[in-house]
């Protein structure tokens, strides 16, 4: 039987020392600084999630119905991967999953296109007004150039798979996916490469934690004790 572990507190000492550091945002690369030890739990979740089967995006329709997904990107490696391919990047869920994973890597129209999106402009010299508009659109109609889109597309297609885990009841999803952002962004084993893209994405988050999620990086959700017991069941740690 594996050990039970525990989920850890941030310190006020790591969450502050990011903080601090928010504001250089050109030159921003996530480190270990800063970041609670989570590597333990961690390396379980490459772990459990490494099991599952790795799709591109022509295999979407394989993921099951209900559940939480899990994207890689080529070219981001975890350091303590111990058999796993990769990196999470990305961690999100849906009670229709594989609709929800062809609007995000098939068709870009979520989230993730307005973080890649961003990084994207950054990267091909787009002015700052341009960057704040597609983050940011004043009016109802977001200001999205096709082009723009087309890398987007190109670029996930290109770069990014994923796996699946099938969690039926949605609240246990929600909760799961906090926890599972937080520890992640807070792990010091999952520091992106220097090419990352996500350096130069608009929202400060991704490029100071190191993954396409914003929400959830740095606030502890602090799982009631059933919760966290279950999530230990789910990733068979106890």
């Amino acid at each position: 039987m594996s050990p039970q572990l525990r989920f850890s507190s941030p310190s006020p000492a790591g969450r502050g020392g990011l903080r601090g550091r928010g504001k250089q945002a050109e030159t921003f690369s996530p480190s270990s600084e800063g970041k609670v030890v989570h590597s333990e739990i961690c390396k379980a979740i490459h772990k459990m999630v490494g099991a599952q089967p790795l799709l591109n995006h022509e295999q979407i329709d394989q993921a099951p119905d209900y559940g939480i997904y899990f994207l890689y990107e080529k070219g981001e490696y975890y350091s303590q991967a111990d058999g796993s391919d990769g990196r999470i990047v990305r961690v999100g869920i849906s009670k229709i999953l594989h609709e929800r994973l062809r609007s995000e890597i098939v068709s870009g129209g979520t989230v993730l296109r307005m973080h890649l999106g961003s990084a994207l402009l950054k990267r091909d010299g787009a002015c700052a007004t341009d960057i704040e508009r597609w983050y940011h659109p004043k009016d109802k109609v977001a200001w999205r150039p096709e082009n723009v889109k087309r890398q987007f597309l190109e670029y996930v297609q290109q770069n990014f798979t994923v796996r699946c885990l099938e969690v039926a009841d949605q609240r246990l999803r929600v909760e799961y996916e906090k926890q599972l952002i937080y520890e992640l962004a807070q792990c010091k084993g999952c520091i992106p490469s220097d090419g990352w893209l996500g350096h130069m994405a608009y929202n400060e988050k991704v490029r100071q934690w190191g993954l396409w999620n914003h929400d959830h990086t740095d606030d502890n959700p602090r799982l009631q004790k059933a919760d966290l017991d279950s999530f230990h069941r789910f990733l068979g740690l106890s």
